[in-house]
């Protein structure tokens, strides 16, 4: 049981490291409990965010989204500009960003983070490649300076040129599939992608910290328990 809610006071403890709610901060968390939590495409057709009941990662009665490509749209692709999710992510603290994804579909996908902001568009240097069929997978995109390129203009979206500008001033956060990296809008395949437990994170030896204090209070629950 304990192992099971592991995950999810995490998020909890993460929470607590900064009250802002108005603008992105350590521990804001989309969990698809009522909605899609502000995820679209550009268009609403049959490949949109959808909220999915059941079947998450927790088993049962655990929701989560799923969004397409292939039918509707052409492009692996999600975005989102609820203030939740924008914002000065230098200031925040937020390095990475955690997630849970399932790939429903059979073309292996290769995951990465875009933002947007006032230095223009910058994508995750290196993806997180994930099989088909491969079933529910905890993983962790960076998403600091050091870990961005700049991709070239796409719609919208100007070509990246300053990347410490457009931390400090998210406008959109998008979750793409693109196999060559430098690419905004990520790449034109068929496939189904499930996800839940989108969480902003710090640096990991601030994670490591809270996730060591979070282990140490098991501990001494498990004491108790057995006393």
């Amino acid at each position: 049981m304990i192992s099971r809610l592991l995950p999810r006071l995490t998020v909890a403890a993460l929470a607590l490291v900064s009250f802002e709610a108005s603008a992105i901060s350590i521990g804001f968390s989309n969990d698809f409990s009522t909605d899609v939590e502000g995820w679209q495409h550009g268009n609403v057709t049959s490949d949109s965010p959808t909220r999915i009941a059941t079947g998450g990662p927790g088993g049962g009665s655990d929701p989560f989204m799923q969004f397409a490509s292939g039918t509707g749209v052409a492009r692996l692709a999600a975005f989102n500009t609820d203030s939740g999710w924008t914002g000065d992510y230098t200031t925040a603290g937020v390095t990475g960003i955690s997630l849970d994804v399932n790939n429903t579909g059979a073309t292996a996908l290769d995951l990465r983070f875009a933002i947007t902001g006032p230095g223009g568009g910058w994508v995750s240097t290196n993806s997180v490649s994930l099989g088909a069929g491969s079933g529910w997978t905890s993983i962790l995109i960076p998403i600091d300076a050091g870990s961005l390129t700049a991709t070239g203009a796409a719609g919208a979206t100007a070509a990246g040129t300053n990347v410490g500008q457009t931390l400090g001033g998210v406008t959109q956060l998008r979750l793409i599939s693109s196999a060559g990296g430098a690419n905004f809008r990520g790449d034109a395949i068929t496939a189904t992608l499930g996800v839940d437990n989108v969480t902003a994170v710090p640096e990991p030896g601030t994670y490591a910290m809270i996730l060591g204090a979070l282990g140490l209070g098991f501990a001494a629950y498990r004491r108790r328990s057995n006393a």
